[in-house]
């Protein structure tokens, strides 16, 4: 990791310079937890191990595996305060002097793992605060100091955004390179789509107008069922839309802290927009660690038409 630490503390971008030594450390650390996480992915078996986590979701061996790397790395890095994680979603106390909390999904698209299809990690970082004003609740994406989403599929690709900056970096030969090309998102022009939670086509007709409009109009359909491909394809193809409404009948399943404000971070800092139907996710305030959102983000002149279509056919969202 020298030329990814040698580029953080004395790199030409100001902002990176004006980063704390602790949110170096930090940023380093996950970083290199994600590339553990997929070298191990390679090698290990995908095993049923017949447990749960926090949510009800069933557990396999690459999800344990996965938090176990950043429950390790988090415990041998003082700078950290508390840790939450989709597996285990308390907020633990790791060190009682730290200065951020670190909340992850270690292996979000494990439901596709077993199809050999690109999976990912998504870690958001926030200044803990001081004590009364260390938790989450009632903070929002805004107030986010640092997002990482890796990507492990025929590469490891990691996206930093860090201090309103987002860098695309890629793993070759154990250490990971800065791409030249900061990732920007186009604000029109987008012919990607990956309309997720499709099941609320049924009772919400401003999602079914709207997904007839995009197939109509001859945009591509690229959709795998993992989050963190399906986002990730936006910034390397610098256009393109992520929904994932939700209705009634097809409740909204994203949760907000582990998953859908750390990507809107890198999603609004590289250019794009995110919403939940009313406002941008970076302004939903955190109500629970469970909290559910309805989401989309990508090309700005997308989500505007996705917010359009909702609110023309009068049907409010429901998370």
């Amino acid at each position: 990791m020298e030329l990814l630490k040698e580029r953080l503390g004395c790199g030409t971008s100001t902002q990176w310079k004006s980063s704390s030594d602790a949110l170096v450390s930090v940023v380093i650390g996950i970083v290199e937890a994600c590339a553990l996480i997929g070298k191990k992915l390679s090698t290990g078996l995908v095993t049923k191990i017949g447990s749960v986590n926090d949510f009800g979701d069933e557990q396999l061996s690459v999800d344990l595996l996965a938090e176990k790397i950043f429950n390790e790395w988090a415990e041998g890095e003082a700078s950290i305060k508390y840790t939450s994680s989709e597996e285990s979603i308390d907020l633990k106390e790791v060190h009682k002097d730290g200065k951020f909390i670190v909340c992850w999904d270690p292996l979000d698209g494990s439901s596709i793992i077993d199809c050999n299809w690109s999976v990912g990690s998504i870690v958001g970082v926030w200044e803990s605060g001081p004590p009364g004003d260390d938790v989450l609740l009632g903070k929002t994406g805004r107030q986010l100091v640092c997002s990482i989403m890796a990507v492990y599929g025929p590469r490891i690709n990691v996206l930093l955004g860090l201090r309103g900056e987002v860098f695309d970096l890629i793993y070759i030969k154990d250490d990971f390179y800065v791409l030249p090309l900061s990732p920007v998102i186009k604000k029109a022009g987008a012919r990607i789509f990956s309309p997720a939670n499709i099941r609320a086509t049924n009772d919400l007709m401003g999602y079914k107008a709207l997904v007839d409009y995009w197939l109509e109009k001859k945009y591509t359909l690229r959709y795998t069922g993992g989050l963190v491909p399906d986002v990730y394809q936006i910034f390397q193809k610098g256009n393109g839309i992520f929904s994932n409404p939700a209705s009634e009948n097809a409740p909204a399943k994203l949760r907000l802290v582990y998953e859908v404000a750390p990507i809107a971070y890198l999603i609004e800092h590289a250019n794009g927009r995110t919403s939940d139907g009313r406002c941008s996710i970076l302004d939903i305030p955190i109500e629970n660690m469970d909290q559910r959102v309805p989401f989309c983000g990508g090309t700005a002149e997308e989500v505007e038409r996705f917010e359009t279509f909702l609110r023309n056919h009068g049907l409010p969202l429901s998370s």
